[in-house]
């Protein structure tokens, strides 16, 4: 999975980092089989240790994905 930084901001107390994955598929957890279908989109929010004092932020854009194969239990996940 690679992640492409798409806004990083400095302020004074915290630092703000956005990401989004830039890959164009998926691989599904169980069988490792890769899917393009893109269920949906939504912002993760994470805090990391901080840096300089300041305290940072971390809000990547993550996807998920539908798949088709009838035989698993599971038809969307989350990259």
């Amino acid at each position: 999975m690679v992640f492409q930084l798409s806004k990083f901001v400095l302020a004074e107390s915290t630092a703000h980092v956005e990401a989004r994955c830039v890959g164009p598929a998926a691989t599904y957890p169980s069988c490792r089989s890769p899917t393009a279908r893109v269920h949906s989109r939504y912002r993760r929010r994470l805090a990391d240790l901080a840096i300089a004092g300041r305290r940072v932020m971390i809000r990547p854009m993550v996807r998920r994905f539908f798949y088709a194969d009838a035989s698993c239990e599971r038809r969307i996940f989350a990259e």
